[in-house]
């Protein structure tokens, strides 16, 4: 039984087998091709098939938990139906399906639970590990390449970036009056800004030029031991809302304020311009524009924002 990687020619795996199966190391995508002899003679092959998605069931499986790296990764996962041509499903967290489910009719999207292995011709499952020195579940280091290529990677299409789809949003405004949406919380703890005073100051400047600030952490304040973090001075729109709610406020925003997280990558899809704080992970493909991680750099970065610039240099108070 052989084993071989049809664009390189290179044989993965060759075994005699009595019986049982034999797989390559590697649970990223590969084109193989699979040959069977029987009697040990290599002859023309009693059962040849090479890897073809095309019309048949394949899964791609996304994170338990983020929202983020769901949002970033899911449109590479339409890059390989449109490249494979296969009938695509999509496991991933029942909040986030609501986001995509209509916008992406083609696509069968399910929970994890939901998930029955043995119906797919090919599944892949996407993440960061940081622990895989033999390259066995993705082919780079994602903190040499940046996250997004990790997904592009182990589905073997374009790593061009591209922002997802979201469901069709309520076209009312929430509020009349233009206004900014920040957000200080983060999934991880080392991603909050804590430096004294810096969101009070930011949310104070964002007031003094004019807008509304409204705030979309899910937990108005947050934290344990040392230190916590809270938004001052702002409108509070916290707590358990659905990600469509949140959508609606950002579509309808002038400007997004926040550290890396999953609603900067949802302000991000919606059309929304983001600014954001610094960023934990020394690595590209995370947003193109520079991320300022002191009070007057986000103050700088905020003024650079076409709906901020306009008006600033529309109002009479502005020197």
């Amino acid at each position: 039984m052989r084993l071989r990687d049809l664009d390189t020619g290179h044989i993965l795996r060759e075994a005699d087998l009595a019986a049982g199966c034999i797989h390559s190391a590697e649970r990223y995508y590969l084109r193989c091709g699979i040959e069977v002899w029987v009697g040990g003679e290599f002859g023309a092959p009693l059962f040849r098939h090479e890897y073809s998605a095309a019309g048949r069931d394949v899964l791609v499986q996304f994170p338990v938990g983020p929202l983020g790296d769901t949002l970033a990764w899911f449109p590479y996962a339409v890059k390989f139906q449109a490249q494979h041509h296969c009938r695509l499903s999509c496991a991933m967290p029942e909040r986030i399906i609501p986001l995509f489910r209509d916008t992406y009719p083609h696509i069968r999207f399910l929970t994890h639970e939901q998930v029955e292995p043995s119906q797919y011709y090919a599944t892949y499952r996407i993440g960061l590990l940081f622990d895989d020195p033999e390259r066995i579940h993705q082919p780079r280091d994602f903190r040499l390449v940046g996250p997004l290529r990790t997904a592009s990677d182990i589905l073997g299409v374009d790593p061009t970036e591209v922002p997802p789809r979201i469901a069709a949003l309520d076209e009312r405004r929430p509020l009349i009056e233009p206004y900014v949406c920040v957000a200080g919380g983060s999934s991880s703890r080392s991603k909050h800004w804590t430096q004294p005073g810096s969101w009070r100051e930011i949310v104070s400047f964002l007031r003094e030029c004019g807008f509304r600030v409204v705030c979309l952490d899910q937990a108005p304040v947050q934290g344990s031991g040392f230190p916590w973090r809270e938004t001052p001075g702002v409108e509070s729109h916290t707590g358990e809302r659905t990600l469509l709610a949140r959508a609606h406020w950002l579509k309808h925003a002038e400007l997004f304020v926040s550290r890396s997280s999953g609603l900067s990558r949802l302000s991000r899809a919606v059309g929304t311009p983001v600014v954001m704080i610094g960023d934990w992970r020394h690595s590209p493909g995370r947003f193109q524009r520079g991320r300022p991680t002191t009070i007057e750099a986000v103050k700088d970065a905020i003024r650079q924002v076409p709906a901020v610039a306009k008006r600033r240099a529309t109002d009479p108070a502005e020197p």
